[in-house]
């Protein structure tokens, strides 16, 4: 597939429980891409028949996929501005996050990021990255726990910094965050109690390459993703999704 190129073509299927179709290229016999809701723009409603401008990608899968930027038979959709149907799509790179972890993260509580391996090594500091978070939460709910008690939070506050806000969902692109210079730890760092509040971690939970994480913000709503990965990956959003909640 040549990636990046923008062409027109027809829905061919659209499925709105599953939330997926495909859109054929006109002019171009048997040549179909999958698309989500995920990659339709922002206030465009798919429709199966309709005519629209489409950019070819590859998704997760290996599949040739379509990100739906705009409607091109000259039918509006309900509610929806011209400027909202050709909102620019941005590429961006993006992790995923188990629950509490990502509330915490982007709660302003965990403010440090670990793994055993060199995931954000090679951003540059102050780079931004999307935070997903994961459809299974973490295998341990109560050790988060401990940690946050031993720092001095209330099982109150606790329960308000773990939760995801109203109306967000475990799969969803949740928020944005800044990260810092990643810098391979100690033993005695990860053994220390500074290090282990800022992971929100024991010493067992730790990872050897650890990443300040500033400027975490919640999106005022959920951006909906096929299927997350492993590690850091691309992902294709709208602008007018990447809205945060100051």
């Amino acid at each position: 597939v040549d990636e990046g190129r923008v062409t027109v073509g027809k829905v061919k299927m659209y499925n709105p429980a599953k939330r997926f179709g495909f859109v054929q290229e006109i002019g171009v016999k048997d040549k179909d891409f999958f698309f989500h809701e995920s990659k339709v723009a922002d206030g465009l409603t798919v429709t199966r028949g309709m005519t629209v401008e489409f950019e070819t990608m590859v998704d997760g899968k290996g599949r040739p996929s379509a990100a739906i930027l705009k409607c091109s038979d000259g039918k509006k959709p309900s509610g929806a501005s011209q400027a909202t149907q050709q909102s620019e799509m941005v590429s961006m790179p993006c992790f995923s996050m188990s629950q509490p972890f990502a509330s915490l993260l982007l709660n302003g509580v965990k403010t440090v990021e670990t793994r055993n391996n060199d995931m954000f090594m090679n951003l540059p500091k102050g780079s931004k990255v999307l935070l997903a978070c994961g459809r299974r939460d973490w295998r341990d709910q109560e050790a988060p726990r401990r940690e946050l008690r031993k720092a001095g939070y209330s099982d109150e506050e606790i329960d308000k910094f773990s939760e995801l806000p109203r109306g967000f969902r475990k799969g969803d692109i949740v928020g944005v965050l800044t990260v810092g210079e990643t810098w391979l730890s100690t033993k005695d760092e990860r053994l220390g109690s500074n290090l282990q509040r800022k992971v929100v971690s024991a010493f067992d939970g730790i990872g050897r390459y650890c990443t300040p994480i500033d400027d975490a913000k919640w999106f005022r709503k959920g951006i909906p993703q096929q299927r997350g990965q492993p590690g850091l990956y691309k992902m294709r959003v709208s602008k007018n999704d990447l809205i945060t909640d100051e």
